[in-house]
């Protein structure tokens, strides 16, 4: 009797732990809980992506957390619910883990498609302003960087005369504040007072910023994008006001330019052909075409391109230099989007994205998602000369609001009375 009496006393702080354990797990598992977590997770994230440390850490953290907020609607969801797109997107993503064409080379990339796309689904879920979270936390993480750079004088922040800040290189800063711009300018009329007031003063300063990184392909998809969203969510008086500000501080940023840049920008307006960064563009071009030719299906991957371009180049030399005026012996890259996804995904890659992306665009119109519309304005118009998707800016800029429109589509199909995210309804 006294024997088991001491195995009792034995047991009881044994499963006194495990009963605060299991106490403490379904509390955190209560859906106000997982928002909350999530919402400061966004938070950090933003903040992560801004200064450009432990991006992509943070992004998986963040990825946990809305795979375990989304676990009870997994469990509800079927099949038929799912739209097309969205599977055709997460293929794409598996299919670029896995790169077909050189096995598992992208396999880091894949993960940074697929996470913020699971971070998107999960917003209409989880946090209906999580959107606005993670960009203001961006958004302001680099004005405290631009204000440091700007106080502490110097070339700190800056590479050749051109704002890159924290990012390495001011055409992986361009299209994301390119990006932050297109989601301020679509928030202005719907934001409070408040938020109004802190979103006029982050997009001027993303602006002024967007001018000192002197990239012309992402100002030019900017410049569509803002466009469209000024025809689309303002009414006359209001898009006049806006261009006019938008211009008062284009003007005063470009003023800041060196000379050199100044004349840059203003030669390759009158005359694009002739300039050195659209001549060096063309080899390139036709570095890439010849390697879609070669493996047409099933392409390559996103690293193979530098060692196929160096190659290319040194067995066509002769030949480029007489066609070529300028002729770049290395490039990581093929700086244009559509090119790029055929070299590095074939026509089977690029296939998958192009129907997640194009029934994407369908879905946000008919959703009334001007936000998604215009950042697809931004990249398409972005990828005629560069390239962003194979950095973790980039596929946060793409996949996290296709996730949203698709998030909404299937909460939609599932009949949730879910309220509809502020990305395509007026909230304060």
């Amino acid at each position: 009797m006294s024997g088991h009496t001491q195995q009792d006393e034995q047991r009881s702080p044994r499963s006194g732990y495990a009963a605060i354990i299991l106490r403490a797990w379904r509390f955190s598992m209560q859906p106000h809980i997982i928002r909350i977590v999530f919402a400061c997770g966004l938070a950090l994230l933003g903040i992560c992506l801004g200064i450009n440390k432990s991006s992509y850490t943070m992004l998986r953290v963040v990825g946990w957390i809305a795979l375990i907020g989304m676990v009870p609607y997994f469990l509800k969801v079927r099949w038929r619910d799912c739209p097309l797109g969205l599977a055709a997107t997460v293929l794409f993503g598996i299919y670029v883990l896995i790169t077909p064409g050189d096995w598992l080379a992208d396999y880091k990339l894949g993960w940074r498609m697929l996470i913020p796309l699971l971070i998107g689904a999960a917003l209409p879920f989880l946090l209906l302003r999580g959107l606005r979270i993670l960009v203001f936390s961006i958004a302001s993480s680099l004005l405290a960087l631009f204000a440091y750079a700007l106080f502490t004088g110097g070339e700190w922040g800056f590479e050749a005369g051109r704002l890159c800040l924290r990012a390495g290189h001011f055409n992986v800063l361009a299209p994301f504040l390119a990006w932050l711009l297109v989601f301020f300018i679509w928030f202005f009329n719907r934001a409070s007072r408040l938020w109004k007031c802190w979103s006029v003063i982050l997009a001027v300063c993303c602006l002024v910023m967007l001018v000192l990184t002197n990239s012309r392909a992402s100002q030019l998809g900017f410049a569509v994008a803002a466009l469209f969203l000024l025809l689309r969510c303002f009414r006359w008086k209001g898009a006049v006001v806006v261009l006019l500000v938008g211009a008062l501080c284009v003007w005063v940023a470009y003023l800041q330019l060196h000379q050199e840049h100044q004349e840059r920008t203003f030669n390759s307006i009158l005359n694009i052909q002739q300039d050195k960064t659209f001549l060096s563009r063309k080899p390139i071009w036709e570095v890439a075409l010849a390697g879609i030719a070669e493996k047409p299906w099933l392409g390559r991957s996103t690293k193979a391109f530098a060692p196929f371009h160096y190659a290319y180049i040194e067995a066509h030399a002769e030949h480029l230099d007489r066609k070529y005026p300028i002729v770049e012996r290395r490039a990581g890259q093929a700086h244009n989007l559509y090119l790029e996804l055929l070299f590095s995904w074939g026509i089977v890659g690029s296939a998958l994205l192009c129907v997640g992306v194009g029934q994407g665009i369908l879905l946000a119109r008919r959703q009334g998602d001007a936000f998604f519309q215009a950042v697809m304005l931004l990249i398409l118009v972005h990828g005629l000369f560069d390239l962003n998707i194979n950095i973790i800016e980039g596929c946060v800029s793409l996949f996290l609001p296709l996730g949203i429109v698709y998030g909404r589509e299937l909460a939609g199909r599932m009949a949730l009375q879910l309220p509809a995210p502020e990305t395509c309804k007026l909230s304060n």
